[in-house]
């Protein structure tokens, strides 16, 4: 017959909640926007759109930036494939290149997310390690 280990919580223990008290103004304003919220939901209209703001919006998104991508003889010596909404663009790397801002954006987003998987997958890693000492 097996004997059971007890294992151990790696949980914080929770001691108490806190409810935060609304006042009676702020649960009138909640309310109200809770009840525009539906009835703008219920109507098939859709909102107003500032076909100005919209225009000046899109021509700034659309307006040639230049970027020059790092090359090496390694792991960054290929060109870069960038696809937006179904549209696409092979960026020499080593070299200025005009594209969109909306691309340019896209380009830097990756780049962002790219930093905080390393982080992540640096602090996994060592979290894991951790975890494998404390058990031998």
């Amino acid at each position: 017959m097996s004997e059971k280990i007890p294992v151990k919580n790696t949980e914080p223990e929770v001691t108490s909640e806190v409810t935060p008290k609304l006042t009676p103004e702020i649960e009138a304003l909640i309310k109200a926007r809770v009840e525009a919220e539906l009835d703008a939901a219920k109507s098939n209209d859709p909102p107003p759109v500032d076909t100005h703001k919209q225009k000046e919006i899109n021509s700034w998104l659309n307006e040639k930036v230049s970027v020059k991508l790092m090359k090496d003889s390694d792991r960054y010596k290929s060109d870069v494939f960038v696809g937006v909404n179904g549209k696409g663009w092979l960026i020499k790397r080593g070299e200025h290149v005009l594209i969109p801002r909306y691309v340019a954006m896209a380009l830097e987003q990756s780049l962002e997310q790219d930093e905080k998987t390393a982080v992540l997958i640096e602090m996994k890693t060592a979290d894991f390690e951790r975890k494998v000492k404390d058990i031998s």
